[in-house]
């Protein structure tokens, strides 16, 4: 254990058991309960248990014997559910269950009692699919805080329109990396306060355009999936620029692509943009939709090791863009200019794709690493 100071202030107590038994993490719960910190009500504990064989919530905690538990680590255990719940942690805010059994997310985490969260943490997990509304949620059973002998229900989700991801409102960093997930729900844009989230490491094959909806969005990472739409219309042509003529200042690019063609494409729609509106014209429909200001407080987007074959123009126009991660994709064309839509654009990978026509000539079938700096003024890299 040690001591510390939140950034608030309060007292912060850090336990941390690993590679030990359950038994072992009781143990050190109920000396944590008689020790005077857990008197002190302004004192906050920050709990790691990690490699405990766990298979459970630890009792102590679900009958809320540890008081302002804020911060639970739970990783590399054995945990495939959480049946105990969270009526007695409800000042948690960060939750930490990567690297268990989880085939689905736990059903606590879409109750009211769950309500303050602001990071989950489910990475390297099971999961296969988000459940996208209360409906398929159901109850549950837990002990009542006042007697680890009686059973009662726990708290229903809160009310949510169908087909909203019921993750509690407060979330500002969801990571589901490494997991078994093969759609990106619309319903997670009800999300709004998300900053960060990985879905790295899936099978996700697409992007809804309502992603693009969460405008406090800073991180997103998508790389390693399969991904062919990201927050795409379809429709059946194409038209496209692939230009780099107007480049800020990048420290490096690298570009190189496979020695074959990909025999489809997808379409973008032509775009015209007011102060706040994006209003997308389809080619193919005929018709006109209005979409908010796509993802325009995103810093890093990590788009690599996917099968993108084309990025619509009117998506991404975020001039706090600083990473842009494409390698390893099927893309024929990069229609943005770049110095208009990512001026603070540091880093860009766009190599094994299959690029062509750029106004450098490069050769685009070995793989460089270029500084473009000397290019833009007229010099020889």
């Amino acid at each position: 254990g040690g001591g510390g100071g939140g950034g608030d202030g309060a007292p912060i107590c850090h336990v941390s058991v690993a590679n030990a038994k359950a038994f072992a993490v009781e143990e050190t719960l109920r000396k944590l309960e008689s020790d005077v910190t857990n008197r002190n009500n302004t004192t906050r504990h920050a709990l790691y248990f990690h490699r405990c064989s766990l298979s459970s919530l630890p009792t102590s905690l679900a009958l809320g014997l540890v008081r302002n538990v804020f911060f639970l680590s739970l990783c590399e255990n054995e945990l495939s559910e959480l049946r105990m719940g969270l009526v007695a942690l409800r000042q948690l805010r960060y939750l930490e269950l990567h690297s268990n059994s989880f085939t689905t997310i736990p059903a606590c985490l879409f109750s009211p009692d769950a309500s303050s969260l602001l990071s989950i943490d489910l990475s390297h997990n099971h999961i296969t699919s988000l459940p996208l509304d209360n409906h398929s949620l159901g109850l549950s059973t837990s002990p009542s805080p006042k007697s680890p002998d009686t059973v009662h229900v726990q708290s229903p989700p809160s009310p949510r329109l169908e087909g909203q991801l019921p993750l509690p409102l407060s979330l500002t960093r969801l990571i589901l990396s490494h997991n078994h997930l093969t759609a990106l729900p619309d319903g997670i844009a009800h999300l709004k306060s998300l900053t960060i989230l990985d879905f790295s490491f899936n099978s996700i094959e697409s992007v809804p355009m309502s992603l693009g909806q969460l405008q406090h969005l800073t991180h997103l990472y998508l790389h390693d999936n399969q991904i062919t739409s990201f927050l795409s219309l379809q429709t059946p042509t194409s038209s496209s620029s692939s230009s780099l003529s107007s480049l800020p200042p990048l420290s490096s690019i690298p570009l190189s692509a496979p020695t074959s063609t990909p025999t489809s494409h997808l379409s973008f729609a032509r775009r015209t943009q007011n102060a706040s509106t994006t209003t997308v014209t389809s080619p193919y429909s005929g018709r006109t939709s209005n979409h908010p200001y796509l993802l325009n407080s995103l810093r890093e987007l990590y788009l690599a090791n996917n099968r993108i074959t084309e990025l619509p123009p009117y998506l991404i126009r975020s001039a706090q863009l600083e990473v842009l991660t494409l390698a390893h994709n099927q893309l024929t064309s990069f229609p943005f200019d770049l110095r208009r839509s990512f001026n603070k654009l540091t880093v860009l990978t766009l190599s094994h794709n299959f690029l062509d026509g750029f106004a450098f000539h490069i050769p685009l079938r070995e793989m460089l690493w270029v500084n473009l700096r000397p290019m833009l003024s007229g010099g020889t890299p």
